[in-house]
């Protein structure tokens, strides 16, 4: 349940081209100032940014190929995306939100609903099952969000800033549940963060993304060592 994949764009005021690799039971940080492409780079491996030159390949399938006429639409790439905004379905409570991704993989009704209560309880929200989104705070949205796309058992895990809507006080938790249930999936899981502790708690790997390029790419522990740019030093320190 590997993610290779090749995001290339070019255009007047913007151009990226990166180089994604994630293997099974991996996960990299994909870091970078605000506007250098971590967000766009998501979207385009998840289908939703379908980029005339990129290259997309799960688990060894190709998805995205435009030199070669293929591109699967995101609902059939195993890819699970966690949006920064929730994107939840305003006319379906929290549990019938999350449960909704248990029934894409093929649950029937009721056993879609009782796992679909199970994640909510693992991730503290189940308080809010009966919620519609409009009657949640944003921290238990995301909460429920991250519920909705684990339940479609993806093979590849894509986290837009995930736990920026969290209370400090539930945050690490939260983190160490996703870690979790990506092992037991065994996907590969790309996290775009502006916060050093989703790297150091969440991954194996970091890739920089700087102006629509790769700066540096490594281990953690060795790009917090060696750090290549201004950018990356300061993003491990904490220094202005």
């Amino acid at each position: 349940m590997s993610l290779n994949a090749r995001v290339e764009m070019s255009e007047t005021r913007f151009s990226l081209d990166v180089q994604i690799v994630v293997g099974a039971g991996e996960t990299v940080a994909l870091i970078g100032p605000n506007g250098t492409g971590k967000t766009t780079t998501l979207k385009a491996i998840a289908g939703f940014a379908p980029l005339a030159n990129s290259t997309v390949h799960v688990a060894g399938e190709t998805v995205q190929d435009r030199s070669d006429g293929i591109w699967l639409a995101p609902s059939k790439r195993s890819i699970g995306f966690v949006f920064q905004d929730q994107r939840l379905f305003a006319h379906l409570d929290a549990v019938g939100n999350v449960a909704f991704g248990a029934r894409c993989r093929g649950l029937r009704p009721r056993a879609a609903r009782r796992e679909a209560l199970e994640c909510l309880e693992r991730f503290g929200v189940a308080d809010v099952s009966r919620c519609r989104p409009r009657s949640m705070s944003r921290g238990q949205a995301q909460r429920v969000a991250i519920c909705r796309t684990l339940a479609t058992r993806p093979r590849v895990l894509l986290l837009d800033e995930p736990f920026a809507w969290l209370d400090i006080e539930i945050v690490a938790e939260v983190r160490s549940e996703v870690a979790r249930a990506a092992a037991n999936m065994n996907c590969a899981v790309l996290i775009a963060t502006h916060d050093v502790s989703d790297v150091d708690e969440l991954a194996n790997r970091v890739v920089v993304l700087e102006s629509g390029a790769m700066t540096q790419t490594g281990l953690v522990g060795e790009v917090r060592s060696e750090p290549a740019t201004s950018f990356v030093e300061h993003f491990f320190t904490g220094s202005p």
